[in-house]
């Protein structure tokens, strides 16, 4: 699995769940409630997205577009 994206925000987190989920890109996401989990009001450990290898181009290019300049390079 490779890391794409990271973030602490909400808003983004939902873009790119969106995203992801509307072109089929099978994913997982590590830490997403880490900080809630904790009862800190800012952000412990950010989320982080990951796909298979396989999709890291597509799911890369996905963001780029979106304009989401914190995608990991794939």
């Amino acid at each position: 699995m490779k890391e794409i994206f990271r973030s602490w925000n909400q808003a983004e987190i939902a873009i790119v769940t969106s995203l992801l989920s509307g072109a089929d890109i099978p994913f997982f996401v590590f830490d997403e409630n880490t900080s809630r989990n904790m009862g800190l009001t800012f952000g412990f450990a950010p989320c982080r997205f990951m796909v298979l290898e396989d999709n890291a181009e597509e799911a890369y290019r996905l963001l780029k577009e979106a304009g989401l300049g914190e995608a990991s390079d794939p």
